[in-house]
């Protein structure tokens, strides 16, 4: 399967991707506002996979990762906004 190019909405899900030049992965999604601190402390539990921003008061959310756990970290976020995205 080819890895999307940038800004590139990933078939069947409700997020896009980002590439950097240093080797990272954005994965950019919105949620409700309220279940932003819930997406943040889930994510965040899973060590060193990613780091999760958003402005304050913002739906839309940021999650970068490491290239090279990328199929990892869209797996976990494509069953997070299943259950957090009604």
């Amino acid at each position: 399967m080819n890895a999307p190019s940038d800004s590139a909405p990933v078939r069947g899900a409700s997020y896009t991707v980002d590439t950097t030049a240093e080797g990272l992965v954005r994965l950019n999604f919105f949620l409700p506002r309220r279940q932003v601190a819930t997406a943040r402390f889930i994510l965040e539990g899973y060590d060193h996979l990613g780091v999760q921003t958003s402005a304050p008061g913002s739906s839309r959310v940021v999650w970068t990762v490491p290239a090279a756990l990328r199929a990892d970290a869209e797996s976990l976020l494509g069953s997070l906004l299943s259950r957090l995205n009604p």
